[in-house]
């Protein structure tokens, strides 16, 4: 969202105001301390704004969103008191999933390791940097859909599992 608790806030308090449904998972830039500060400060005044770090389902009657907090890699950090997420919190993803009752959609920062040109977390220097173990979990709990913010160049880009562009309709 942004590193600082003032452009978290602000941040948050544009997207609050159109009423709708807003769910935030703290990212590689944010510290835990700044983003959970905004975040309090922002749920005050607006209550369409979900904490994706302490709500980690969401059960909603056409799918069930479930956030993985954090980034797996710590020297992509920003903030000294960022947020990281392993084996533990990957584990934890299989008690969410069995309270679940429909389609899951994974919500996370950072995305499940791919392969090729077409895959989410290509980077522009031609790169898959995805996590190699978010996706075995994926894999392994039959987790078919996901939101991942951290590779900007995917560009709301959708592939399956292994970094295959779709086909229209899929």
């Amino acid at each position: 969202v942004a590193e600082k608790q003032e452009q978290i806030e602000s941040v948050l308090t544009v997207l609050a105001g159109s009423g709708l449904p807003v769910g935030v998972v703290i990212g590689n830039r944010e510290g835990t301390g700044a983003f959970q500060a905004a975040m309090g400060a922002v749920q005050n005044k607006h209550s369409n704004v979900v904490n994706l770090n302490q709500v980690r389902r969401v059960d909603t009657p056409n799918a069930d969103l479930v956030s993985l907090p954090g980034y797996f890699k710590t020297d992509y950090l920003h903030a000294k008191d960022g947020c990281t997420y392993g084996e533990e919190e990957l584990k934890g993803l299989a008690e969410l999933k069995a309270a679940c009752d429909s389609t899951i959609i994974l919500i996370s920062h950072g995305a499940p390791k791919q392969d090729g040109a077409d895959a989410i977390d290509r980077t522009s220097e031609g790169a898959n940097v995805g996590d190699p173990a978010l996706a075995k979990s994926m894999n392994d709990l039959g987790i078919k859909f996901g939101i991942f913010a951290n590779i900007h160049e995917a560009g709301g880009r959708g592939t399956d599992l292994a970094g295959k562009k779709l086909a229209e309709g899929q």
